[in-house]
């Protein structure tokens, strides 16, 4: 193909001279050019179309991977500190992994040097002020129900809160600075395409908010018809094989460049497109997604069951309770993606097809760089937390549309929720808001006040009492929520740390719970693992009022799947 292309080349150069002298003889051979282009085509397509004429196989249904089907606890436990004995020194609470010696005996703590645009610190003769006014005229999230700090219950003593470590162990590692608003063009995000030719017709498509259009040529629409099968599957990519797609490719993929949406995001996006396209008939708009996702470059295959058309793709992560087949000699597995809303089951004999259309092979990857960027629908709350006997009130923001985008997005591996990032609002706000209160802070004291933060500042319910069903939060959504579980705060807090303090985390996997494990600059006492050759200390955002090296008491046995993802 490359020769092939070279040559062309090579005559191109050779006929400028001609072709500058007749017009005519160019227009000629220019349709000749784009006739033996479209035989190409029509010929990869040709051997598509027989191919799919053949014998369909009955696929085996899985009925898709299951996390941990152990219930979470329903309460957050609360920490109650031991007492300690003036005649004894504090010793280590059980470490897990290597003995770490105690540290040296508390020196006095020196005062730390606030900033010049940083409130003093509150002195004990002082009253505890606020710091970060709450922002006046803020909307109110949509959620009926806002985060409140955590209550005990009525039947538990007030819990006692482990006094605050005073001692500087070591400056916090890393300055990191404090985003910057993104230049932002004026008018919308997305601008509008003139049409390139008579022939062509918009569509207009509402993609979480983003309101566009995207042309097409395509002309008359095909149709699949009453019966599902093979035959008519296969004379639905030939009509479709014959119509003028490319441009309509080109500028999905464009639309998808300027979103910044991922693989999943390209799908929806596709999807949606073709939806309006066939005016809600289901079939021929996830027929129409197979076709363009196969020309975009994607391995995507379809199924069909009891008269419903499936779309398949092969991952590079593992989906969590969606039906999946094993497809090929390496027995590849193909999820059977939800489109539109949850994930459900497929019912019924699902009949596929063992092949791909010819040159394609791209697998759809879940990771989630950063949050697409659509509209600006920015709404805002104001979460309040205690640390040291100081109240502080952070106002953060949030991108509704986002939210609506991960909502119904496909449980995948923690790693994906671990190193994906929220919109550029909540990041601008949550750093500029907690970076003030840790500057000059020991590692310790700051990462203890992300802890409080996290374990205070939002309020506590299962996913099974708020949804219905399992649903891990991305960063932007704690936010949005009125209620998170323990992995959504350890997904936040991990973020925390290492957007605001620079350190390194890993999460800790136990049975029907989350947590997370830093690794500090210093010698850090209490429960820590061991990965990789490195100590991190044990840090719990469920374990109220709990500081780094506190593990809860029934998981101090056990040794956790670590959760490693680049930081």
């Amino acid at each position: 193909m490359r020769k092939q292309v070279f040559l062309w080349g090579i005559g191109l150069l050779f006929l400028q001279s001609v072709w500058a002298q007749d017009p005519a003889e160019y227009q000629k051979w220019l349709k000749k050019q784009q006739e033996e282009y479209q035989d190409f085509k029509d010929a990869r397509d040709k051997e598509f179309v027989q191919f799919l004429s053949l014998e369909w196989k009955q696929m085996k249904a899985f009925t898709g991977l299951v996390r941990d089907d152990k219930p979470k606890p329903a309460k957050l436990p609360v920490y109650q500190p031991p007492p300690v004995r003036p005649s004894e020194p504090l010793k280590d609470n059980a470490p897990v992994g290597k003995d770490i010696p105690p540290p040296k005996p508390d020196e006095k703590a020196k005062p730390a040097k606030v900033p010049a645009d940083q409130p003093p610190p509150v002195r004990p003769s002082e009253s505890p002020k606020e710091v970060a006014p709450v922002a006046k005229d803020i909307p109110t999230p949509k959620p009926d129900e806002k985060p409140k700090p955590v209550k005990v219950p009525a039947d538990q003593p007030s819990p006692m809160r482990p006094s605050e470590p005073s001692k500087e162990i070591a400056p916090v590692a890393k300055d990191i600075p404090i985003p910057r608003p993104e230049a932002k063009p004026v008018g919308e995000r997305v601008k509008k395409e003139e049409p390139s030719a008579p022939a062509r017709f918009s569509v207009p498509v509402d993609f979480y908010g983003m309101k566009t259009d995207i042309g097409h040529n395509i002309g008359q629409k095909p149709m699949l018809g009453k019966d599902v099968n093979k035959e008519s599957i296969g004379a639905f990519w030939a009509a479709l094989s014959r119509a003028e797609y490319d441009g309509l490719v080109s500028e999905l993929l464009g639309q998808r460049d300027r979103m910044g949406l991922n693989d999943w995001g390209y799908c929806q996006l596709v999807y949606q497109w073709c939806k309006q396209f066939y005016s809600e008939a289901h079939n021929e708009a996830v027929l129409m997604s197979w076709f363009l996702l196969s020309k975009s470059g994607f391995d995507a295959r379809v199924g069909y069951s009891e008269g419903k058309i499936h779309l398949l793709l092969p991952t590079a992560n593992s989906l969590y309770y969606i039906t999946y087949f094993t497809i090929g000699k390496d027995n590849k597995k193909y999820y059977a993606v939800p489109l539109e809303g949850a994930a459900k089951r497929v019912e019924g004999v699902l009949y596929s097809y063992d092949g791909s259309y010819p040159g394609v092979d791209k697998t759809t990857d879940f990771s989630v760089k950063s949050a697409p960027v659509l509209n600006d629908r920015v709404e805002k709350k104001n979460l309040k937390f205690e640390y040291s006997g100081r109240t502080y009130s952070l106002p953060v923001e949030f991108n509704r549309d986002a939210v609506g985008f991960f909502e119904y997005y496909p449980q995948t591996n923690f790693e994906v929720y671990f190193t994906s990032s929220p919109s550029s609002e909540a990041m601008r706000s949550l750093v500029a808001g907690l970076k003030p209160i840790v500057s000059g802070k020991s590692e310790i004291d700051a990462v203890n006040i992300l802890l409080r933060f996290v374990q205070t500042a939002f309020e506590y319910r299962t996913d099974q009492e708020q949804f219905g069903r399992e649903k891990p939060f991305f960063p932007e959504e704690t936010l949005y929520y009125p209620y998170s579980d323990c992995e959504d705060r350890s997904i936040l807090f991990a973020f925390l740390v290492r957007k605001v303090i620079g350190l390194d985390v890993v999460g800790l996997d136990y049975p029907a719970h989350i947590a997370t494990a830093v690794r500090f600059g210093s010698n850090v006492a209490g429960d820590a693992v061991t990965f990789q050759g490195t100590r991190y200390v044990i840090c719990d955002p469920t374990y109220i009022y709990a500081n780094a090296g506190v593990c809860m008491p029934h998981f101090k046995t056990v040794n956790p799947n670590i959760i490693k993802f680049t930081n």
